[in-house]
């Protein structure tokens, strides 16, 4: 499974991207209601990634959206989705990288994260509503081995733009039920259980210190105080993972412009964490308390 702790740790640092000299035919449609998570209103875009570039469109069409990423390649992908500031330029989250500088002055809210193991589309979607001119990075942070470049000093970036209007007309978006997840110093603040079905999960952070939402499904059976456990002891979790996992991550007193598009499944255990730390010497959040367990139970 791509949903290792060393991949997760990855993906926790991601704040840049840039444009990557590429590009392919776009699945950019409206689909059919249900199909890729989308519903009526919303509109499909599927991102190919491979070594080392992101293939997709110059731009895409305003309105709701869901995100996926396809492995088109032989190695592990993620691909980090940023909200650029209007004065932002590639150019500035370039030199911010190479300075190891933060990237909030940069960015509209937090970001997201997908991953997708080689030859594979991802099981995570995001939702977003594009808006008219605003203009969206992607970035990949993974490195092929240790030491290895990071896959975005190797092209594995690009930036998109939103036409101004819509080059495929499509119905108003119909409303769509969310779980609302508060970010806290250190806790995740959101009920125990959820009722089955399609969902849009969003975050808002009231905290002081930067933090995220990892998203994974448990094994059917799996246990989220087992997990835990484990997960204080710093045992591998590969083995207890249904999916590869979706990230949004917020700072201090923000929100974020995506959400998590999934359906919970009835009976199902999907457990949330934070592995962001204050310090290179500090604990990551999970181990502080910033861990919890969803049950799902069935619609009603």
């Amino acid at each position: 499974m791509l949903r290792s702790a060393a991949a997760r740790r990855l993906a926790l640092h991601c704040v840049v991207a840039g444009v990557a000299a590429c590009s392919a035919p776009p699945r950019d449609t409206p689909p059919a209601a249900g199909t890729d998570g989308a519903q009526p209103g919303m509109a499909t875009l599927i991102v190919s990634g491979n070594e080392y570039a992101f293939q997709v469109a110059d731009t895409v069409d305003p309105g709701p959206t869901v995100i996926q990423l396809d492995n088109r390649g032989k190695v592990f992908h993620e691909m980090v989705v940023m909200k650029l500031r209007p004065a932002t330029t590639i150019a500035s989250l370039l030199q911010a990288d190479a300075a190891d500088a933060s990237f909030q002055p940069f960015l509209e809210g937090g970001s997201a994260v997908l991953f997708a193991a080689p030859g594979a589309t991802g099981t995570g979607r995001l939702a977003v509503t594009f808006e008219p001119g605003a203009r969206y990075a992607l970035w990949c942070n993974f490195s092929d081995s240790p030491g290895a470049p990071k896959h975005s000093a190797l092209g594995m970036v690009r930036e998109i733009v939103v036409r101004q209007n819509p080059r495929t007309p499509r119905p108003a978006a119909a409303p769509v039920r969310t779980v609302a997840v508060e970010l806290g110093d250190y806790a995740f603040r959101t009920p125990d259980t959820v009722s089955a079905g399609w969902v849009e999960v969003r975050v808002s952070n009231l905290g002081r210190q930067r933090h995220e939402l990892a998203l994974s499904r448990l094994k059917n059976g799996e246990d989220g105080a087992f997990f835990y456990s484990q997960a204080l002891k710093n045992a591998s979790l590969d083995s207890l993972y249904d999916d590869d996992g979706v990230i949004l991550t917020a700072y201090p007193g923000g929100d974020n412009p995506f959400a998590i598009r999934v359906e919970l499944l009835p009976g199902r255990v999907y457990v949330l964490e934070c592995l962001f730390k204050d310090s290179d010497s500090s604990p990551p959040h999970n181990k502080l308390g910033m861990f919890k367990a969803l049950t799902v139970r069935p619609p009603t």
